[in-house]
């Protein structure tokens, strides 16, 4: 589940001269001074993780636990083995790190699919309080906060040249992230969110419910229409023929189309959200829409990793 976190352990907490005792465990140290006072900073490699190191703190960033504790992000690191992690990296730097801040968290899934992993995400819509992207490494939904990723987990790897489990290389590996990037006290409602915590069941259970409960805020795109009964409703025969007109110019390009005639003027900000409330509206209509075998396996991978979670 944990994948890249990163943390910060101040002098403070630490009690000893952080510049002097922690580069003597790194590998591939460089200095860097931050300008003409001589402020320095040393960044170094601790089996995998970056560490950075100043007078003031040191710092994990960019990094993935998962992949320094069990040797790549492949597996799931569950809570226990995040206990274990931070216990490892506190008897390799000789610091306190389970009193270190964590300024980032990325949880993370691997779903097991049945068809290629690229041919679900066109059915993954729009998400309120989010931008979404399509890029050509996965899907992206992007706030000043947070981020949702799906991507081909193989194919990741091998761009990165890291080596596969052989049972998984001809494997449909869809990954699920979200990312926590920042002000995660206030995310939490928490003075400060520790290492610690990130084994702490009450926090571990919330966070895992986060990354279920954002997957099913998702437009979900119902591809499938009914068989239109016989009806003497203008509006009820309306809707159906929109729908097929949606379904044939795409949901992700009518709303793009949307967005370009609002920012060109044509029309105002209330037209706009009136106009992606009926798309959407039109994709929930339960009389004439139905969800897709994409979407229905997607669901119930997403709700069987919520029952093996720990």
């Amino acid at each position: 589940m944990y994948d890249t976190i990163e943390f910060r352990l101040s002098k403070d907490k630490a009690n000893i001269n952080l510049l002097e005792s922690v580069p003597c465990y790194l590998s591939d140290k460089y200095e860097v001074k931050g300008n003409d006072l001589g402020n320095v900073s040393i960044t170094g490699k601790l089996k995998g993780l970056t560490v950075r190191v100043n007078e003031h703190n040191v710092k994990i960033v960019g990094s993935s636990l998962c992949k320094y504790y069990l040797g790549d992000n492949i597996q799931t690191l569950y809570r226990g083995d995040a206990e274990r992690a931070i216990e490892k990296i506190s008897d390799e730097l000789h610091l306190p790190f389970s009193q270190s801040n964590v300024t980032r968290i990325d949880v993370a899934q691997n779903l097991l699919m049945k068809h290629k992993e690229e041919v679900y995400l066109p059915y993954l819509g729009q998400l309120q309080f989010y931008k979404r992207l399509e890029a050509k490494d996965g899907l992206y939904y992007n706030n000043s906060k947070r981020q949702m990723v799906f991507y081909q987990k193989v194919k990741e790897q091998k761009a990165k040249g890291n080596p596969i489990p052989s049972h998984l290389k001809k494997a449909n590996l869809l990954r699920y992230e979200l990312r926590l990037k920042k002000r995660l006290p206030k995310h939490f409602n928490m003075a400060e969110v520790l290492a610690s915590d990130l084994y702490r069941e009450e926090f571990y259970l919330n966070l895992f419910k986060q990354w279920k409960d954002e997957y099913f805020k998702i437009q979900k795109v119902n591809s499938i229409i009914q068989a239109m009964q016989p009806t003497g409703s203008t509006k009820e025969f309306t809707d159906y023929l929109a729908i097929i007109g949606l379904l044939n110019v795409g949901y992700t390009k009518a709303y793009k189309m949307i967005k370009e005639w609002q920012d060109i003027g044509a029309i105002g900000k209330k037209q706009a959200s009136d106009l992606r409330k009926k798309i959407k509206a039109l994709n929930e209509k339960p009389s004439l829409t139905e969800k897709n075998e994409l979407i229905k396996e997607l669901d119930s991978k997403i709700e069987e990793a919520s029952l093996h979670y720990r």
